[in-house]
């Protein structure tokens, strides 16, 4: 038994030095991506089907502080077979069908030891309703 401990403490001990360390000053881009059954948007249901929502930002040292710029989106992965039933943000027309586009841009700056003041600006973007897709 004692053999297998150190076996799992070398595995967690090789994953902490493949870890990425963020330096100071260092530029840093992150991504994710995730599944979801349904979107919900502010108690609000959007899409009641499978949707993929990924999510990219950048940051950057700039002034004492950072800047964060991102983006974030909402693709319906398929296509809906019962209008009266299903909720579709883009009309359940087509398959990964890009929905929705928010951007964001922020600047954070520590205020103190115990106190870091942030300011920015969201931009919704809607595809269907600018007439960026055939929904």
């Amino acid at each position: 038994m004692k053999g297998r401990d150190s076996g799992v403490r070398a595995v967690f001990a090789l994953a902490g030095l493949l870890l990425p360390a963020t330096a100071g000053g260092q530029v840093t881009v992150t991504g994710d991506a995730g599944a979801f059954n349904a979107y919900v948007w502010r108690g609000v249901t959007l899409t009641n089907q499978f949707v993929l929502q990924p999510d990219l930002y950048l940051t950057i040292p700039a002034g004492g502080g950072s800047v964060v710029l991102g983006g974030w989106g909402s693709i319906e992965a398929g296509q809906y077979n019962d209008p009266a039933n299903d909720l579709s943000e883009g009309g359940g027309t087509s398959s990964f069908n890009a929905t929705e586009v928010d951007l964001w841009a922020e600047y954070s700056r520590a205020l103190g030891s115990a106190l870091t003041g942030t300011f920015g600006g969201v931009l919704y973007l809607f595809p269907n309703e600018a007439g960026l897709t055939n929904d």
